[in-house]
């Protein structure tokens, strides 16, 4: 019920994955999410997994079940249509996910977009945090 905003984070950089319960690609995605989040440290990055609304309880119980130790936050009921089909890429009734944006440095810029799921484990991938979080400090 309460509203927040990327602004309240504090660790840079902050991780936004657009996520629901029943995609399979963040489902194939969250194991080496989990890992990579333990190799660069849980405490120098903030992640939040964001749900529509339309998945919202459903994405909560989930969330609690999995024991999931990200902030679960979901896009508000007031935000416009338009807003909510371009954020979740939705075309044909059918959700874009998972996506997941990263914003770093002093000014919380966005410096990673990926569509679709990944090896967040991948060496690259580590390596590419551990200079998003190099530049933060």
């Amino acid at each position: 019920g309460t509203g927040h905003g990327l602004g309240e984070l504090r660790r840079p950089p902050i991780l936004v994955h657009l996520w629901a319960h029943w995609s399979a690609g963040y489902l194939a995605d969250f194991p080496g999410l989990q890992q990579m989040i333990s190799q660069v440290g849980a405490d120098r990055i903030d992640v939040v997994l964001l749900s529509h609304d339309m998945n919202w309880r459903d994405d909560l119980v989930y969330a609690r079940r999995a024991g999931l130790p990200y902030r679960l936050w979901c896009l508000s009921p007031r935000t416009s249509q338009p807003s909510v089909a371009a954020a979740f890429r939705i075309e044909n009734d059918r959700f874009g996910l998972p996506q997941a944006l990263v914003f770093a440095g002093g000014t919380g810029r966005l410096v990673y977009y990926s569509e679709g799921s990944q090896d967040w484990a991948a060496p690259e991938q580590i390596a590419r945090f551990g200079g998003w979080l190099s530049a933060a400090d």
